[in-house]
C-alpha cells in the first residue's frame, strides 16, 4: 500500500506479482493525478486473477472519488463492465461523485433509472 510510483506498480504487473492489485489501490488513494494510474486499471481489471481484477475496480472507484472524473480508458471499462459484479462499487462511486452534467449519456441513464426505481418503489416502502 505504500507505494507512490505508478512505474513500480507497471512493473509489479510485469511481473505477475501477486499484490499488484494492492499495490495499484494504494497508488490510487496517494497519487495526486488520474491519468498514471488509470493507465495501469486496465490491467488489472484484464488480469485473470479474480482478485487483482476486484482491486482494479475498488482502485477505479477510488480514482473517481478522489478526482470526481474519469479518464476516457477508465470509462470504457466501466462502461462494458457495468453489470458485472466486481465493478459495482465503480459504477456506485461514478454515480455519486461526478456531477450529473459531467457524466457520460450511458451513465446517467443508470442514475435516471435508479432515481425513478428509488422513488417508485424504495421511496414508499414502510
Amino acid at each position: 500500500m505504500g507505494v507512490d510510483d505508478p512505474a513500480i506498480v507497471a512493473e509489479g504487473f510485469d511481473r505477475g506479482e501477486k499484490y499488484a492489485g494492492i499495490a495499484l489501490v494504494g497508488l490510487a488513494l496517494s497519487f495526486e493525478e488520474i491519468e498514471p494510474i488509470s493507465g495501469l486499471i486496465p490491467r488489472a481489471v484484464g488480469s485473470g486473477d479474480t482478485e487483482t481484477r476486484r482491486l482494479g475496480f475498488l482502485a477505479l472507484a477510488h480514482t473517481v472519488r478522489l478526482f470526481g472524473r474519469m479518464t476516457p480508458e477508465t470509462e470504457e471499462i466501466l462502461r462494458w463492465h457495468r453489470k458485472d459484479s466486481a465493478a459495482e462499487i465503480a459504477v456506485d462511486d461514478a454515480l455519486s461523485f461526478i456531477p450529473l452534467r459531467s457524466m457520460p449519456m450511458w451513465l446517467r441513464r443508470i442514475y435516471v433509472l435508479r432515481t425513478v426505481r428509488w422513488n417508485l418503489f424504495g421511496r414508499w416502502r414502510f
